[in-house]
């Protein structure tokens, strides 16, 4: 094998060093989000995982440069719904009743192909009866009905 010796500790070379300054200091960087639009640094890293609202419309770029461009979209997005939210309501006003669109009484819609809590071991019923009141009853009083 190869060995190098060194001599530690190492010698002094000058008696005033002058310290290292780099081009590039470091800047303590906020948000993305935060950003101004004009900020050069308003992007994610590459490699970035997480979730970057508006970056799935954006095609053919660097991936800076795409989520520099969606960053700035969201932002004049949230900038106009501000200017929409601007109407509140007062404390005396109440609001209309909701209006529902399918009675939640009566069971789940047909065609339905979503969960069901408590739909799991039941059968040898309509539908209709085994989705009445779905989210109401516990599956040990469904069984009690029959």
């Amino acid at each position: 094998l190869l060995t190098v010796n060194y001599k530690t500790p190492l010698k002094v070379i000058t008696a005033n060093p002058v310290p290292y300054r780099s081009l590039h200091p470091y800047k303590v960087l906020t948000s993305p989000y935060f950003m101004q639009n004009e900020d050069p640094d308003k992007h994610f890293i590459s490699g970035y995982k997480g979730h970057v609202p508006r970056v799935q419309f954006l095609l053919g770029s660097s991936y800076p440069t795409i989520t520099n461009c969606a960053l700035i979209e969201f932002n004049q997005m949230g900038n106009k719904s501000k200017c929409l939210t601007g109407n509140s309501v007062s404390e005396g006003e109440t609001l209309p009743r909701i209006r529902h669109i399918y009675p939640s009484e009566m069971g789940m819609m047909p065609q339905y192909t979503g969960h069901i809590p408590g739909h799991k071991y039941q059968f040898g019923h309509t539908f209709g009866h085994l989705t009445h009141d779905a989210l109401g009853m516990s599956t040990i009083k469904k069984q009690a009905m029959d």
